[in-house]
């Protein structure tokens, strides 16, 4: 599905950052931000998808959207709409989370150990990399 909601941008000056929070206020807790005015944009239409996926995935009923004309916007804030399109985000989703097979060697008492103990070597791999990442 494909839609466009209003979204209010506001400048944040603190002491470790300066950028823009974007806000939806037609979707409760749809927030996020961004270093610049594009990056918070950025977000904002990776926001708003996944709000809407999780609204359309919990057949949670998804308000129409306001106006832009008709929002309350604070003094200095940008109003801008946002896209969304659901089924190209599942898209991305997808492949994302599309698994991939990997030939990864081990010494063969430490392959030998694991399979006594049933260990799963996708799940420990995953688990290793992403830990190493920072995830």
């Amino acid at each position: 599905m494909k839609y466009a909601y209003p979204a209010v941008l506001t400048k944040i000056v603190e002491d470790d950052f300066e950028g823009y929070s974007v806000n939806f206020p037609d979707l409760d807790g749809c927030i996020t931000e961004g270093d610049s005015i594009e990056d918070a944009l950025e977000m904002a239409e990776d926001a708003l998808n996944l709000v809407l996926v999780e609204y359309e995935d919990t057949n949670k009923e998804i308000p129409i959207p306001t106006s832009i004309d008709n929002l309350n916007i604070p003094n200095g804030a940008i109003s801008s709409y946002v896209r969304a399109d659901t089924d190209k985000y599942r898209e991305v989703l997808k492949e994302l989370n599309k698994t991939i097979k990997k030939t990864v060697s081990v010494p063969k008492w430490l392959n030998d150990e694991a399979e006594k103990k049933n260990v799963n070597f996708s799940k420990i791999l995953k688990e290793g990399l992403m830990e190493a990442l920072g995830y």
